[in-house]
């Protein structure tokens, strides 16, 4: 089998024809190994003159270089002016809605109503008692211990017999207050149950 490395060990085509005609022992005048070496001479030249770099073509006229976002430069602009015009018409809604603040704002309100409270003088628990001004929860629980102990008042003034209840907190403390009668009472009970 014929060798075809080289004295270096690289393939070449002439060192490689030059050693089959050697092997063989064909006698090939020296004219044609060099017509044969010219030829490969100017084939790889040939090969060499070609320019075989990359070019980049021109895009055509009407394709502009896209961005990185993919969107060309007119397209970006188109959709800046849209943006820019739904704030300006949202700027302006809500300008016209709020008004700047210059409404005034009527809150309707009802009167005040005097409450009217009234305890019953013999009924009432100590928390009834204690809703009155000037009255707390020490002196209402008095009242009620005094009518538990003594029995009920038979009317409004024998309140005064509670030690810390005077003429004068009596005096302010007597549109509030109430007896009921047996015969009221009666007469309550009975329109309940009608």
């Amino acid at each position: 089998m014929a060798d075809v490395g080289g004295a270096e060990g690289e393939f070449s085509g002439s060192a490689f024809a030059r050693d089959v005609i050697a092997r063989n022992s064909i006698d090939v005048p020296r004219s044609s190994r060099l017509a044969f070496d010219a030829a490969r001479t100017e084939r790889l030249s040939a090969i060499s003159a070609l320019d075989v770099t990359p070019r980049a073509e021109p895009l055509p006229a009407d394709r502009t270089q896209r961005k990185r976002n993919g969107l060309a430069g007119g397209d970006q602009r188109f959709i800046l002016v849209v943006i820019a015009v739904a704030l300006l018409l949202m700027a302006a809604h809500w300008v016209r809605l709020s008004g700047w603040g210059r409404q005034t704002i009527e809150i309707e309100q009802l009167a005040p109503r005097e409450t009217e409270f009234h305890v019953d003088v013999n009924t009432a628990t100590w928390v009834e008692w204690a809703q009155l001004e000037g009255i707390g929860p020490a002196l209402a629980k008095r009242i009620v211990e005094d009518r538990e102990r003594n029995g009920p008042f038979a009317g409004i003034d024998d309140i005064e017999r509670v030690r810390g209840i005077g003429p004068k907190r009596l005096e302010k403390l007597r549109p509030w207050l109430t007896i009921k009668t047996a015969d009221s009472a009666e007469s309550s009970n009975a329109a309940a149950e009608k």
